[in-house]
């Protein structure tokens, strides 16, 4: 679940679409819809939801009762067994490519505990909290893994080739959200 503010729901999509790369099973919920009201917002719920592919709830906090259909749509997408579709972010081709290269390697090592596109991004951009994060969570050092580690050393060459380096590639990958 990731709830956002109406008054300045842009700024807050950021988060939604991480999210939704780590799990296609998430509630938007699109909070201070009277705020927004004042201020002469008008939020498309329906159709915010439709160009998400998961489901999006708007709230006013203070309400009871738009609380009661938030919490009601929440135990629906948990006991659903309908796959959601959420948008997928696209990254420059440069980037895709990169992802490509490497994410049947942890695909496999992964077995589906966490979603290997999302994780495969993140072991380019090299963050050293998730690495011990992941670590933590898969009680194993995925980095160990010698095909792994191969096709993440090969997906890193061909950024650098083509002029990604760290901080370059991590701000391509947040201008595209």
């Amino acid at each position: 679940m990731v709830v956002c503010d109406a008054t300045c729901l842009e700024r807050n999509l950021n988060l939604v679409l991480q999210t939704m790369e780590i799990s296609s099973r998430v509630l938007v919920c699109v909070n201070l819809l009277d705020e927004a009201k004042r201020k002469n917002i008008t939020i498309n719920l329906k159709k915010l939801s439709q160009k998400l592919g998961v489901p999006v709830v708007g709230t006013v906090a203070r309400s009871k009762k738009s609380l009661e259909h938030f919490l009601e749509e929440l135990d629906a997408l948990t006991e659903s067994t309908t796959p959601f579709t959420p948008y997928e972010v696209k990254y420059s081709p440069v980037i895709e490519a990169a992802i490509a290269m490497a994410e049947p390697a942890v695909a496999r090592e992964v077995e589906g505990r966490i979603n290997s596109r999302w994780l495969t991004l993140k072991l380019l951009e090299g963050d050293p909290s998730l690495l011990k994060e992941l670590t933590d969570y898969l009680e194993e050092d995925i980095l160990e893994n010698s095909q792994v580690a191969h096709s993440l050393e090969d997906s890193k060459a061909y950024l650098e080739e083509n002029g990604l380096y760290g901080e370059q590639l991590k701000d391509r990958v947040v201008a595209a959200w």
